[in-house]
């Protein structure tokens, strides 16, 4: 069988969102910089194992037909590596180990992965490894150093990569479009 059909069952290639988004991506190519090159399966096994979690479907996908991070996804959006995780309580050690999330409850801080560490308005995308789904994918939320909250999750990588191909700019600031994290 194959890696793809192991991660996303009996749908063709054609017939997923991640396919048809990297495709987007890779077409747009001359728009990113420093894009790291895709990685093998033994790579994000090894990564997998560093972490001790199995990545969603849609970013195994990505890291395997797209590239390992990038300095800038249409010149906006940073995306880490998978040279070497990052966890919110490593990388914000002051940060409350509950998180509070905008619209109620509340997120253990050592649950929370990074997909990037900072971005231009110093705040984190992280990866809510707590709340995988049916499909293994796990949802993402802003984290915002100033406020220590997370704000504007969204349901999967998928999601959330949609937002950054069709806008072409900084996720966050699609979605903070009453200005309530005032990013400028």
């Amino acid at each position: 069988m194959s890696w793809f059909k192991k991660l996303f069952g009996k749908k063709r290639h054609e017939d997923t969102d991640i396919y048809s988004l990297v495709k987007q991506l890779r077409k747009d190519f001359g728009r990113h910089e420093e894009v790291g090159a895709p990685l093998a399966e033994g790579e994000i096994e090894a990564y997998e194992e560093k972490i001790e979690l199995r990545l969603p479907p849609s970013f195994r996908f990505f890291l395997s037909q797209f590239g390992n991070g990038a300095y800038w996804l249409y010149g906006c959006q940073p995306l880490d590596s998978t040279d070497n995780p990052f966890w919110l309580k490593d990388v914000r050690p002051n940060a409350p180990a509950m998180i509070p999330l905008d619209g109620g409850g509340a997120v253990a801080k050592d649950s929370l992965l990074c997909l990037m560490t900072e971005d231009s308005n110093g705040g984190s995308w992280c990866w809510l490894t707590s709340e995988r789904d049916s499909n293994g994918e796990w949802p993402l939320a802003y984290y915002e150093p100033m406020e220590k909250r997370l704000f504007y999750k969204v349901p999967s990588f998928v999601h959330w990569l949609s937002l950054l191909v069709k806008n072409r700019q900084e996720v966050i600031r699609t979605l903070d479009q009453d200005e309530r994290l005032c990013l400028g």
